[in-house]
């Protein structure tokens, strides 16, 4: 199953994809084939990732293979537009011959910002929302997912939070890695919580990328691969964090679940999730899940059979009835709470402001059910008195 998996993520895939366990030690020939020999190497990194040893596999590889080798591994939390400075000082400017993203989806979108950035110098700002395209053609980018959630490494968008706490989203051609490199041995040291929240951000992309008004066959192929992998597997790596043969599906279906959502792009949950990351300290992954969870009875309507066909890829019945309850269900399996308390101080108003805001307008109007004003409010009380309830 997982060779043809792989087979179905190349298939999908509109950049290359190398895949293997072990395979992060080798990557200074993919750094050679797409930068020349001996070149000059920026790495961005997530800042826990070192005590793993992951970012000193890294620099034994490339330094051994007669590579020059720069190291920018303060990526915490959510990767902030001041960030990018420096980034870009990190690599000297026009040192950088090549950029890898090691991390999860935040290290992955500052790298990939970085990487325009170094041919694009100026204000990152100026590129918000896509108001003005990058004029020059990116630094190549290897991306090296070390979560199995984000799909980060599959599209051309990135997320930064603004000085303000506005997240931002950028999206261009030149966003798109180069390569993807997929290991699963680089996922096994990712903590229990971690897995949680990440596997659910990736079973929430495949759900949008199914149901989503953009859907097409095609997307729809690749997202319900996805929710069987994930839902085989996620409950397996939450249980057991060394299982190999789970971490390569959870990491096969996060990737599916990627390439999805790049051709469909996200709905209401993802809408609802980065509303509450801006007004209160929760992770992204939970945030989705509790929009997700909040107003699945309300979306199906919009889209029953394709509902119904999640459900069915879940192992539920094929009815779009089954499809909340299953959700909700795989949440509690995998120890994730639906009511954290720092919901308690947002009021209606203030997340209908955030859904409503500009940079969050397309994933409302990517929605599988049509969105209205009207509905905000009403969806918005749907988040908080879920969770109320749920503490309760």
């Amino acid at each position: 199953m997982l060779g043809t998996t792989m087979n179905q993520v190349a298939d999908f895939a509109d950049i290359p994809v190398a895949f293997g366990q072990g395979r992060a030690t080798r990557i200074a020939q993919n750094v050679s084939a797409l930068a020349g020999e001996a070149t000059n190497v920026l790495l961005v990194a997530d800042a826990g990732l070192r005590p793993h040893g992951h970012i000193l596999c890294l620099e034994e590889a490339l330094l051994g293979a007669g590579h020059q080798l720069a190291i920018y591994d303060e990526v915490s939390g959510e990767p902030t537009e001041a960030q990018v400075a420096d980034t870009v000082a990190a690599g000297s400017g026009a040192w950088t011959k090549l950029v890898i993203a090691l991390g999860g989806g935040s290290a992955i979108d500052l790298g990939k910002i970085t990487a325009a950035m170094l041919a694009n110098p100026g204000e990152v700002t100026r590129h918000r929302m896509a108001e003005m395209p990058f004029a020059a053609k990116a630094v190549p980018l290897i991306a090296m997912p070390t979560t199995s959630g984000s799909g980060a490494e599959f599209t051309a968008t990135a997320d930064l939070l603004a000085s303000d706490g506005s997240k931002y989203w950028y999206r261009a051609p030149e966003l798109m890695p180069a390569l993807v490199l997929l290991d699963p041995e680089l996922v096994c040291t990712l903590p229990g919580c971690a897995t949680a929240t990440t596997g659910i951000d990736a079973l929430v992309h495949a759900v949008e990328a199914a149901t989503g008004r953009r859907a097409s066959r095609e997307s729809q192929a690749a997202a319900l691969s996805a929710i069987w992998l994930i839902c085989e597997n996620l409950p397996v790596v939450t249980r057991e964090p060394d299982n190999l043969a789970a971490r390569a599906g959870m990491m096969q279906g996060a990737a599916l679940a990627g390439i999805a959502i790049e051709k469909t792009g996200t709905g209401l949950a993802h809408n609802i999730g980065y509303a509450l990351g801006t007004l209160a300290p929760i992770t992204h992954g939970l945030a989705v899940a509790i929009g997700m969870a909040a107003t699945a009875d309300w979306a199906v309507e919009g889209n029953p059979e394709g509902f119904a066909a999640v459900a069915e890829a879940m192992g539920s019945e094929r009815k779009p009835e089954a499809f909340a309850p299953a959700f909700r269900a795989l949440c509690a399996e995998i120890g994730l709470s639906l009511d954290p308390p720092a919901l308690s101080g947002i009021s209606v108003e203030a997340l209908v402001a955030r859904m409503g805001a500009e940079e969050n307008a397309p994933m409302l109007e990517a929605n599988t059910r049509f969105i209205g004003d009207r509905d905000l409010p009403q969806l918005a009380a749907r988040v908080l008195q879920k969770a109320a309830r749920n503490a309760a």
